[in-house]
Protein backbone atom coordinates (compact mmCIF):
# COMPACT_ATOMS: atom_id res chain seq x y z
CA UNK A 1 0.00 0.00 0.00
CA UNK A 2 2.79 2.41 0.92
CA UNK A 3 4.70 1.51 -2.26
CA UNK A 4 1.56 2.16 -4.35
CA UNK A 5 1.06 5.58 -2.75
CA UNK A 6 4.76 6.36 -3.29
CA UNK A 7 4.53 5.38 -6.98
CA UNK A 8 1.47 7.56 -7.41
CA UNK A 9 3.27 10.46 -5.73
CA UNK A 10 6.30 10.02 -7.98
CA UNK A 11 4.09 9.82 -11.09
CA UNK A 12 2.30 12.99 -10.03
CA UNK A 13 5.61 14.78 -9.51
CA UNK A 14 6.85 13.59 -12.91
CA UNK A 15 3.71 14.95 -14.54
CA UNK A 16 4.19 18.25 -12.73
CA UNK A 17 7.83 18.41 -13.88
CA UNK A 18 6.82 17.69 -17.49
CA UNK A 19 4.23 20.48 -17.35
CA UNK A 20 6.82 22.90 -15.98
CA UNK A 21 9.29 21.88 -18.69
CA UNK A 22 6.65 22.55 -21.34
CA UNK A 23 5.94 25.96 -19.81
CA UNK A 24 9.66 26.80 -19.74
CA UNK A 25 10.03 25.68 -23.37
CA UNK A 26 7.05 27.81 -24.42
CA UNK A 27 8.49 30.83 -22.60
CA UNK A 28 11.85 30.24 -24.24
CA UNK A 29 10.25 30.10 -27.68
CA UNK A 30 8.31 33.28 -26.97
CA UNK A 31 11.45 35.12 -25.83
CA UNK A 32 13.31 33.89 -28.93
CA UNK A 33 10.52 35.22 -31.14
CA UNK A 34 10.68 38.60 -29.38
CA UNK A 35 14.45 38.67 -29.80
CA UNK A 36 14.23 37.77 -33.50
CA UNK A 37 11.52 40.38 -34.09
CA UNK A 38 13.71 43.05 -32.51
CA UNK A 39 17.06 41.85 -33.85
CA UNK A 40 15.95 41.27 -37.46
CA UNK A 41 15.14 44.91 -38.33
CA UNK A 42 18.37 46.09 -36.69
CA UNK A 43 20.36 43.72 -38.89
CA UNK A 44 18.54 45.06 -41.96
CA UNK A 45 19.30 48.65 -40.96
CA UNK A 46 22.95 47.80 -40.28
CA UNK A 47 23.26 46.17 -43.70
CA UNK A 48 21.49 49.05 -45.45
CA UNK A 49 23.72 51.74 -43.90
CA UNK A 50 27.08 49.99 -44.24
CA UNK A 51 27.70 50.74 -47.93
CA UNK A 52 26.43 54.38 -47.92
CA UNK A 53 28.62 55.20 -44.91
CA UNK A 54 31.65 53.58 -46.57
CA UNK A 55 30.78 55.49 -49.74
CA UNK A 56 30.69 58.80 -47.85
CA UNK A 57 34.06 58.07 -46.23
CA UNK A 58 35.57 57.35 -49.65
CA UNK A 59 34.42 60.77 -50.86
CA UNK A 60 35.95 62.41 -47.79
CA UNK A 61 39.24 60.57 -48.34
CA UNK A 62 39.30 61.62 -52.01
CA UNK A 63 38.51 65.22 -51.09
CA UNK A 64 41.33 65.24 -48.51
CA UNK A 65 43.75 63.77 -51.07
CA UNK A 66 42.94 66.42 -53.70
CA UNK A 67 43.14 69.19 -51.11
CA UNK A 68 46.64 68.05 -50.10
CA UNK A 69 47.76 67.87 -53.75
CA UNK A 70 46.16 71.22 -54.59
CA UNK A 71 43.82 69.85 -57.28
CA UNK A 72 41.23 72.66 -57.17
CA UNK A 73 39.07 71.34 -60.04
CA UNK A 74 38.64 67.90 -58.46
CA UNK A 75 37.92 69.48 -55.08
CA UNK A 76 35.03 71.50 -56.52
CA UNK A 77 33.52 68.41 -58.20
CA UNK A 78 33.91 66.31 -55.05
CA UNK A 79 32.24 68.96 -52.89
CA UNK A 80 29.07 68.56 -54.97
CA UNK A 81 29.33 64.77 -54.69
CA UNK A 82 29.86 65.07 -50.94
CA UNK A 83 26.77 67.24 -50.58
CA UNK A 84 24.67 64.75 -52.54
CA UNK A 85 26.10 61.76 -50.67
CA UNK A 86 25.40 63.39 -47.30
CA UNK A 87 21.84 64.23 -48.37
CA UNK A 88 21.21 60.68 -49.57
CA UNK A 89 22.66 59.21 -46.38
CA UNK A 90 20.42 61.46 -44.28
CA UNK A 91 17.33 60.56 -46.30
CA UNK A 92 18.15 56.86 -46.10
CA UNK A 93 18.63 57.03 -42.33
CA UNK A 94 15.29 58.82 -41.93
CA UNK A 95 13.50 56.20 -44.05
CA UNK A 96 15.08 53.34 -42.12
CA UNK A 97 14.10 54.83 -38.77
CA UNK A 98 10.54 55.50 -39.98
CA UNK A 99 10.36 51.89 -41.16
CA UNK A 100 11.74 50.60 -37.83
CA UNK A 101 9.22 52.57 -35.75
CA UNK A 102 6.40 51.42 -38.03
CA UNK A 103 7.15 47.78 -37.12
CA UNK A 104 5.41 48.26 -33.77
CA UNK A 105 2.30 50.02 -35.09
CA UNK A 106 1.95 48.14 -38.38
CA UNK A 107 2.83 49.29 -41.88
CA UNK A 108 0.42 51.63 -43.60
CA UNK A 109 0.02 50.94 -47.32
CA UNK A 110 -0.76 53.39 -50.07
CA UNK A 111 -0.98 53.47 -53.85
CA UNK A 112 2.32 54.56 -55.41
CA UNK A 113 3.62 55.12 -58.91
CA UNK A 114 6.18 52.39 -59.64
CA UNK A 115 8.38 54.51 -61.91
CA UNK A 116 8.55 57.36 -59.39
CA UNK A 117 9.44 54.96 -56.58
CA UNK A 118 12.22 53.35 -58.63
CA UNK A 119 13.42 56.86 -59.45
CA UNK A 120 13.84 57.50 -55.71
CA UNK A 121 15.80 54.24 -55.38
CA UNK A 122 18.00 55.37 -58.27
CA UNK A 123 18.58 58.74 -56.64
CA UNK A 124 19.43 57.13 -53.28
CA UNK A 125 22.18 55.03 -54.89
CA UNK A 126 23.41 57.47 -57.55
CA UNK A 127 26.54 58.70 -55.74
CA UNK A 128 27.81 55.18 -54.99
CA UNK A 129 27.08 54.11 -58.58
CA UNK A 130 29.04 57.12 -59.86
CA UNK A 131 31.95 56.31 -57.56
CA UNK A 132 32.04 52.71 -58.88
CA UNK A 133 31.43 53.83 -62.50
CA UNK A 134 28.24 51.78 -62.76
CA UNK A 135 25.22 52.93 -64.76
CA UNK A 136 21.75 52.60 -63.19
CA UNK A 137 18.71 52.65 -65.46
CA UNK A 138 14.99 52.72 -64.59
CA UNK A 139 12.50 50.85 -66.77
CA UNK A 140 8.79 51.04 -65.92
CA UNK A 141 5.52 52.16 -67.58
CA UNK A 142 4.53 55.70 -66.64
CA UNK A 143 1.08 54.65 -65.40
CA UNK A 144 2.05 51.49 -63.48
CA UNK A 145 1.08 51.60 -59.81
CA UNK A 146 1.51 49.37 -56.77
CA UNK A 147 -0.06 49.20 -53.33
CA UNK A 148 2.56 49.03 -50.58
CA UNK A 149 4.36 50.79 -47.76
CA UNK A 150 6.88 53.12 -49.39
CA UNK A 151 9.51 53.01 -46.64
CA UNK A 152 9.42 49.20 -46.45
CA UNK A 153 9.77 48.79 -50.21
CA UNK A 154 12.53 51.40 -50.35
CA UNK A 155 14.47 49.46 -47.69
CA UNK A 156 14.12 46.25 -49.72
CA UNK A 157 15.05 47.87 -53.04
CA UNK A 158 18.01 49.76 -51.56
CA UNK A 159 19.36 46.53 -50.08
CA UNK A 160 19.05 44.77 -53.45
CA UNK A 161 20.69 47.64 -55.31
CA UNK A 162 23.39 47.87 -52.65
CA UNK A 163 24.23 44.20 -53.19
CA UNK A 164 24.19 44.68 -56.97
CA UNK A 165 26.61 47.62 -56.69
CA UNK A 166 28.84 45.70 -54.32
CA UNK A 167 29.30 42.77 -56.67
CA UNK A 168 29.27 44.59 -60.02
CA UNK A 169 32.43 45.58 -61.86
CA UNK A 170 33.07 49.13 -63.17
CA UNK A 171 31.43 49.78 -66.52
CA UNK A 172 28.51 47.42 -65.84
CA UNK A 173 24.84 48.36 -65.75
CA UNK A 174 22.06 47.82 -63.21
CA UNK A 175 18.42 48.01 -64.30
CA UNK A 176 15.56 48.81 -61.91
CA UNK A 177 12.49 47.37 -63.59
CA UNK A 178 8.79 47.28 -62.77
CA UNK A 179 6.23 45.29 -64.74
CA UNK A 180 2.61 44.24 -64.40
CA UNK A 181 2.01 40.50 -63.93
CA UNK A 182 -0.97 38.26 -63.14
CA UNK A 183 0.08 38.41 -59.47
CA UNK A 184 0.36 42.22 -59.39
CA UNK A 185 3.26 44.61 -59.89
CA UNK A 186 6.68 42.96 -59.97
CA UNK A 187 9.87 44.82 -59.07
CA UNK A 188 13.17 43.52 -60.43
CA UNK A 189 16.78 44.55 -59.83
CA UNK A 190 18.84 43.21 -62.75
CA UNK A 191 22.62 43.25 -62.58
CA UNK A 192 25.62 41.54 -64.20
CA UNK A 193 27.65 40.85 -61.09
CA UNK A 194 29.56 37.72 -60.13
CA UNK A 195 26.39 35.91 -59.03
CA UNK A 196 26.23 32.91 -56.70
CA UNK A 197 26.88 29.21 -57.17
CA UNK A 198 24.12 26.64 -57.75
CA UNK A 199 24.85 25.19 -54.31
CA UNK A 200 24.39 28.59 -52.65
CA UNK A 201 21.23 29.17 -54.66
CA UNK A 202 19.65 25.94 -53.37
CA UNK A 203 20.19 26.98 -49.74
CA UNK A 204 19.49 30.72 -50.19
CA UNK A 205 16.09 30.68 -48.45
CA UNK A 206 16.71 27.72 -46.16
CA UNK A 207 17.04 28.55 -42.47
Amino acid sequence: QKILRLNRSIAKQNTHIKEKNLQIKAQHNHLQQLYDAKDGPLKIISHALRSPIANFKMYVDLWRHHRETGNTHEIMELENDLDESALQLGNLTTRLLDWLFAQEDGLEKEELNAKELLGKVHCANRSLAKLKEIDIQVSAPDDLSLFCNENALMVICNNLVGNALKFSCPGKQIVLEAAATDMGTEIRVIDHGVGITDEQLRTLFVQ
